[in-house]
Parts: C-alpha cells; sequence; structure tokens
C-alpha cells in the first residue's frame, strides 16, 4: 500500500493532480482543502495516502 508521496506537482487535473516521485508520475484525487493548500505546478509537494483498492483499480487519495 501507497502510505505516502513526496515530489513534485506536475499538473492539475480537476480534483486530481499528478506527483512526480523519482521518475513516475502518481495520479492523486485531493480533498478539497488539500488542493486550496497545495502551490503552482512545479513546486514540492508532499501528502498522506488513502490507497483505495478494487478488483479492477487502484484509487490514491490525498491530504496534505
Amino acid at each position: 500500500m501507497i502510505g505516502n508521496l513526496r515530489g513534485t506537482l506536475l499538473e492539475r487535473r480537476g480534483a486530481a493532480v499528478v506527483i512526480d516521485c523519482g521518475g513516475v508520475g502518481y495520479e492523486v484525487t485531493l480533498s478539497g482543502r488539500s488542493l486550496g493548500e497545495i502551490g503552482p505546478t512545479g513546486s514540492p509537494l508532499s501528502v498522506r495516502v488513502f490507497t483505495h483498492a478494487q478488483e479492477n483499480r487502484i484509487a490514491l487519495y490525498g491530504f496534505t
């Protein structure tokens, strides 16, 4: 399970962001509060992550 991600904010996609962690981009859905707390694209970002594993997908939910 993924519990924390630390890297660089690559892009925003509505409620989701892509975080570059050592060359791997993780798409993480953030809470509204967390979206308001993060910096601009290119800034460092660290989020606690809840990994939701289902039969057909894995979703990551992040919180600052």
